[in-house]
């Protein structure tokens, strides 16, 4: 996360930022990316992010590339966030009377998907 937001990245390269990790070993480096972008990203935007991974961490071998299922990215860590803190939002007021009164009046729910801060 420090290495995304230490660059100035933007478009594709940004969302690959955002949707990959890297892995990097002792005598290897992977740069796992979320199985579900697998044909986004043009060839040359892959090599330039992997240059700049290189530059950025000091990598001198090659760095290979692994589509996955279910990684753990920035973006994934955003959207479970996202809807924790939905969640606690609407736990905070479920309960409240004042809220069960304007539920009452207006025959209706709190949309839990549509909350969101002020």
């Amino acid at each position: 996360m420090d290495f995304v937001n230490a660059q100035d990245l933007k478009g594709l390269m940004l969302d690959l930022a955002q949707n990959s990790f890297i892995d990097i070993m002792t005598d290897s480096t992977i740069l796992v990316v979320d199985l579900s972008k697998k044909n986004t990203y043009p060839k040359k935007c892959v090599a330039d992010f992997i240059n700049l991974l290189c530059k950025h961490f000091n990598i001198d071998v090659d760095v290979s590339i692994e589509y996955r299922e279910q990684v753990s990215t920035i973006y994934k860590k955003s959207v479970d966030e996202n809807i924790k803190s939905k969640e606690d939002m609407y736990d905070s007021i479920k309960d409240n009377n004042i809220v069960k009164d304007i539920e009452d009046i207006f025959d209706a729910k709190i949309d839990k998907d549509n909350i969101s801060k002020l």
